[in-house]
């Protein structure tokens, strides 16, 4: 399978991003709708340039934006940032708006990294870079998104550990009238979320044996067997 098939990658869905951004959307309500992938699988469009989508989609955020008021005041105090000077050079001021953390937050609870964080925002990456080393709120938002999507994943584990009970519908035909009955199925521990969870908790108890312990043990035995001769 092909790496666009694996992303669930179509030019159809592409082209109607691209223009829903031309349009003026941004990508976060576009990829409400149903019909087109997950943020996660497009974020990998865009940072992989599968089919030259990430040129494309910068192409177009480019076009839209309307070009910076050099009147904004290089202060805090408005919800402006000053910028500085990052590996792309001096930065353009930006506006710290509550839209913008609640945007930051939400990517990076869905896992977008550093590189992929400046092109969802709108940004380049030497303000990114800028803002994440010397703008404390924007630096909290970062890690705290990435702490709560941690949190979730370690709590997800821990069920599949240790086995839960989770509410299913189940659904039958009764003289052939669909009927929904509620039901409560038990989902077993995963022997792997175990050891997985038991090597990375207590790894001096859970660790796997190396193959230098087991070569020894096997000079051992041969050495012996050697002495009996």
């Amino acid at each position: 399978m092909s790496l666009p098939d694996q992303l669930h990658y179509t030019r159809a869905a592409a082209d109607r991003i691209i223009r829903a951004i031309d349009a003026g959307r941004d990508l976060e309500a576009i990829l409400v709708d149903p019909f087109l992938p997950g943020l996660t699988d497009v974020l990998t469009w865009i940072s992989r340039d599968v089919d030259g989508f990430g040129a494309r989609y910068h192409r177009a955020i480019n076009a839209r934006g309307a070009p910076r008021d050099p009147r904004l005041p290089a202060t805090q105090d408005n919800g402006s940032h000053p910028g500085g000077r990052g590996a792309g050079g001096l930065c353009a001021p930006v506006r710290l708006t509550p839209r913008l953390f609640k945007l930051l937050n939400r990517f990076c609870l869905l896992g977008a990294t550093d590189e992929e964080l400046p092109a969802l925002l709108e940004m380049d990456q030497g303000t990114f870079n800028f803002l994440r080393a010397t703008n404390k709120k924007f630096f909290d938002t970062i890690q705290k998104g990435r702490e709560l999507a941690d949190a979730k994943v370690a709590r997800s584990l821990f069920l599949r550990a240790t086995g839960y009970d989770a509410k299913e519908d189940k659904i039958f035909l009764y003289e052939g009238v669909p009927v929904v009955v509620p039901t409560v199925k038990h989902y077993p521990p995963s022997e792997t979320a175990i050891s997985l969870w038991l090597r990375n908790r207590q790894k001096d108890k859970w660790k796997d044996k190396t193959d230098t312990e087991v070569q020894g043990l096997v000079r051992i035995v041969a050495c012996r067997q050697d002495e009996t001769l």
